[in-house]
């Protein structure tokens, strides 16, 4: 079980930060957070300031022996149910295969379905729509015990009430602010996701390549080609090299990130609103001020969790936008709250706004907000559909990490659930 893997690795360094279990597990930094806090919780951790990081120290050890006794009292008192043969918990092997539903859209390939009939009877719309309703999820899973969810919809806080078959969900993504942590863990229904390093190289992938069709309008140029004009006059772009680029954004993708730019000559700041966050992690020895960022940046990305900037950017509005001193490209592949998109347009139509390429925005497929009819269409915009991690090797990862963690679990192996 990860939990137990945590306090074993941590119990080796003494003294860590968020980062270390972060790197070591390949969790996120949200993930790593809810270990942590559930260990001080518990009394195993404590935690201090250090300069301007938060430093964890590991309790006593009578602390954490007291602690693994109690767990293996507690371990004694249901081993009994868990091997006994009129057990609810059923094993797949013995006892009958458990009913899988994936509930949404996915791109699960057949070798992984293969290898999940074995343990499951699987009911899949793997090929139907991507985004459902509540009600149109609940009526697709309603008999199920194991359900695969690739962020299908927001579920609501009595979801578990209306399907009472339900013992383990398996999210298709890194994500699980969607779905009701609580009311699983009071109802004992397992939950687990998928680390984000699925994605990680394909959307630091995604912004740079966006950022260089920004600096070089090389598909305006082939598609005028086509049409005859064939003078270079007309294309005239920028270089990367010189430029002052802001990260909004400190998880894990963060430093890949980072490390990929220092090649490309390029200077680095980070902005984080979170003071317990220690900068060096990311290879800068401080923090980016908002002044700094509203000043110096000539690129912004927009990118990863969001937690530790979301003041800033709650809203990309016209107060947002009346704060830059420079011109400026703005890449994000953030799910952002909201966005003034006639704002944005004259942003851009002043040249605040140099270029902008945005991945995932609803409004578009479902229309909802006519205004960003105002962007669609102008020079140096480009839209996309959430496919910044879109990749083959992307799905290769997604399916080799879901496939081990419901194998692991039609096993009885827990160890990757994080609830």
């Amino acid at each position: 079980m990860k939990k137990f893997e945590i306090i074993k690795f941590i119990n080796s360094l003494g003294t860590f930060s968020v980062y270390d279990v972060m790197h070591r597990f390949d969790i996120s930094r949200t993930n790593a957070l809810h270990y942590l806090k559930s260990f001080e919780v518990e009394g195993l951790i404590t935690r201090s300031k250090k300069n301007k990081s938060i430093q964890y120290q590991v309790s006593s050890e009578h602390v954490l022996r007291k602690y693994f006794d109690n767990k293996i009292v507690e371990i004694e008192k249901v081993k009994k149910d868990i091997f006994e043969p009129t057990s609810e918990k059923l094993n797949p092997i013995k006892g009958g295969k458990l009913k899988l539903c994936i509930v949404n859209y996915l791109d699960i390939t057949e070798s992984t379905k293969e290898a999940l009939s074995k343990f499951y009877d699987i009911e899949d719309y793997s090929r139907n729509q991507l985004y459902i309703s509540h009600e149109e999820f609940l009526k697709r899973s309603k008999n199920a015990q194991v359900i695969i969810n690739n962020y299908a919809c927001k579920l609501k806080p009595d979801i578990l009430n209306n399907l009472p078959n339900l013992q383990y969900m398996a999210l298709a993504t890194h994500m699980y602010k969607y779905v009701p942590i609580d009311q699983f863990r009071s109802k004992g229904v397992s939950l687990s996701n998928i680390p984000y390093s699925y994605k990680s190289t394909a959307v630091t992938e995604f912004v740079i390549a966006q950022t260089f069709s920004l600096l070089r309008p090389t598909e305006v140029a082939s598609r005028q080609v086509k049409v005859g004009v064939n003078e270079f006059k007309n294309f005239q772009g920028e270089q990367l090299r010189g430029k002052i680029i802001t990260i909004f954004g400190t998880d894990s993708g963060t430093l890949e990130l980072v490390n990929t730019l220092r090649g490309l000559g390029v200077e680095v700041m980070i902005y984080s609103e979170d003071v317990s966050l220690d900068p060096t992690i990311f290879g800068v020895s401080s923090f980016a001020t908002k002044n700094d960022v509203f000043q110096k940046s000539e690129i912004m990305y927009f990118s990863w969790t969001g937690d530790e900037y979301k003041e800033l950017v709650s809203a990309l509005d016209s107060n947002f936008f009346n704060l830059l001193r420079k011109p400026v490209y703005i890449i994000s592949v953030y799910k952002h709250k909201k966005i003034d998109y006639l704002a944005l347009r004259e942003a851009i139509y002043s040249g605040k706004v140099k270029g902008l390429a945005l991945d995932y925005f609803p409004e578009i497929a479902n229309r909802i907000d006519s205004s960003i009819n105002s962007i669609l269409h102008l020079p140096n915009v480009q839209i996309t559909p959430d496919i910044s991690w879109y990749t083959n090797q992307s799905i290769e990862l997604l399916n080799k990490y879901l496939l081990e963690r419901l194998l692991a679990y039609a096993n009885g192996d827990n160890k990757f659930l994080i609830v």
